[in-house]
C-alpha cells in the first residue's frame, strides 16, 4: 500500500517542477526576446577574439545538415555584398563576461535555430539576409575602423 502512495507523490513533485520550469523557460525567453531590437538581435558581450568589424556565423562547418547549409549561403551573401563575414562553428566567452541576465540571453539564443550571427556585440539566432544587413548598417557608426 505505501508504494502506490509514494509513487503518486512522486509523480505530483515531478509535475509540479515541469509545470514550474514550463513557465519560467517561456518566462525567460519572453524576458530576453522582448529586448530585442527592430532586427531581432539581443546585446551579448563580443566573444573572444571577435573583430567588430567582421560579422561571424555559427554553425557546424562542413556538415549536410540544412543549418549548415543555410550558414555557408548566409555567409556567401555577406562576402558578396562586401560584408567581412567569417564562418565559424563556435564561439566562446571569458567567465567574467557572463552574469545571470547574460546567461539567460546567451541560453535563449544559443538554443534557438542555427545559424547564429554574431555583430559587433549582438547577436540572432537563423535571421534573413536583410535583418543582418540591416543590423549591420545600424551598427556602422559604432564599430571601429582598423
Amino acid at each position: 500500500m505505501r508504494f502506490p502512495v509514494t509513487l503518486a507523490a512522486v509523480a505530483a513533485v515531478w509535475g509540479g517542477y515541469q509545470v514550474y520550469s514550463q513557465h519560467h523557460d517561456a518566462r525567460v525567453l519572453r524576458d530576453v526576446m522582448a529586448s530585442a531590437d527592430a532586427n531581432g538581435f539581443l546585446d551579448v558581450p563580443p566573444p573572444i577574439d571577435q573583430n567588430a568589424d567582421t560579422v561571424y556565423v555559427v554553425a557546424a562547418q562542413n556538415c549536410p545538415h540544412a543549418a549548415a547549409q543555410q550558414a555557408d549561403r548566409l555567409a556567401k551573401q555577406l562576402g558578396d555584398k562586401g560584408v567581412s563575414v567569417v564562418r565559424v562553428n563556435q564561439v566562446g566567452y571569458q567567465p567574467q563576461q557572463i552574469d545571470r541576465a547574460m546567461m539567460n540571453r546567451l541560453n535563449v539564443v544559443m538554443n534557438g535555430p542555427l545559424p547564429l550571427v554574431f555583430i559587433n556585440g549582438r547577436v540572432a539566432s537563423n535571421p534573413e539576409i536583410d535583418r543582418v544587413m540591416a543590423e549591420y548598417e545600424r551598427t556602422a557608426s559604432t564599430r571601429t575602423s582598423p
